[in-house]
C-alpha cells in the first residue's frame, strides 16, 4: 500500500465520528492517541478516517440532516484508502 509516495506495510486504520479542526502539524488528543496505539503495536502508520466527513469540535455543531452529496464522497474516499482485507475492531478513546 502507498500513502502519500510512502510504501507502508502495516497501517493502523481509525473510524472516527466526530471530525475535528486536527490539522498536520496541529493534533488534537484523539489524533495523538492514534499516534501513540500504532506506534505500541508495530503499525509503520496509521490513517484517520470519519464516518461522516462534516468537521466540528463540538457534536452540538454538526448539521441536523445529513448532505447526501458529501456522505457519498466520503464512502468512495473511504473505499479507495481501505485495503480490501481489512479487517474492523472497535475500540473508544478517552481524551478528555
Amino acid at each position: 500500500m502507498a500513502l502519500k509516495g510512502k510504501k507502508v506495510e502495516k497501517p493502523l486504520i481509525c473510524f472516527g465520528t466526530n471530525p475535528s479542526t486536527a490539522e498536520p502539524g496541529s493534533l488534537d488528543n484523539t489524533i495523538k492517541s492514534v499516534g501513540c496505539i500504532s506506534k505500541a503495536n508495530g503499525y509503520d502508520s496509521w490513517i484517520m478516517l470519519n464516518i461522516y466527513p462534516q468537521r466540528a469540535t463540538n457534536t452540538k455543531d454538526m448539521c441536523k440532516e445529513r448532505d447526501l452529496n458529501i456522505a457519498q464522497e466520503n464512502l468512495l474516499n473511504q473505499k479507495e484508502t481501505v485495503p480490501s482485507d481489512f479487517l474492523a475492531i472497535s475500540i473508544e478513546i478517552q481524551t478528555n
